[in-house]
């Protein structure tokens, strides 16, 4: 009896709670359980490794296109602002002179005719209410569309009069260049009682 409760002290004394040993109390069996536990805890450490390079894996893919599509933006960007810089900044100066001398709350007809005149005193090339034809799979629509305003030859013009720009304005602009083939659209609105509104599109 009392080997018999030495022996189930010792076994207590085990870092592993003695339920996993067997009353007959070898230790072998004890040993084996040991190694048991010791395995499944070094799978679980090595799934926990696996996961986490998968994770850091999917991370810095998510990084890389993170990246890729900041990088294009700020290319998009440069370009917008090196495509016709100065011949969009003489433009929009004649817009601005416009709105210097009438403000806001006119017609659209208006701004149009005192920008042409405008444009002419500078020197400006440009086509008033040019028509321009619109391509849909490579064929001509019979359907046109008259741009305000056509400067340099390929500079589509466009004018509003209301307080605000929104963005089925802008969306105007992008249809025109897609359907014309130009790179470069002017949207000018001088209904802001705020000041002159304008902004380039480059597709």
């Amino acid at each position: 009896m009392t080997t018999n409760l030495t022996d189930t002290t010792n076994k207590s004394n085990y870092r592993y709670n003695k339920s996993l040993f067997h009353p007959a109390g070898t230790r072998e069996r004890s040993d084996a359980c040991i190694r048991v536990i010791r395995a499944i805890r070094v799978q679980k450490k090595e799934a926990s490794r696996q996961a986490g390079f998968r994770y850091r894996f999917r991370h810095s893919t998510a990084q890389l296109f993170f990246l890729t599509t900041n990088l294009t933006d700020t290319t998009n960007k440069i370009t917008e602002m090196i495509i016709r810089k100065e011949d969009s900044y003489k433009i929009v100066g004649a817009a601005m002179e416009v709105y210097n001398q009438l403000g806001h709350g006119f017609l659209e007809a208006v701004y149009q005719e005192a920008l042409e005149r405008e444009l002419h005193f500078r020197g400006i090339p440009y086509e008033r209410e040019k028509e321009l034809t619109i391509s849909y799979k490579g064929e001509l629509l019979k359907q046109t569309y008259k741009a305000d305003f056509v400067c340099y030859e390929d500079i589509i013009v466009e004018l509003k009069a209301v307080s605000i720009l929104e963005d089925s304005h802008r969306s105007q602009v992008y249809n025109y260049l897609r359907a014309t083939k130009n790179k470069l659209g002017i949207l000018i609105n001088f209904g802001n009682p705020e000041g002159l509104e304008w902004e380039r599109k480059v597709l």
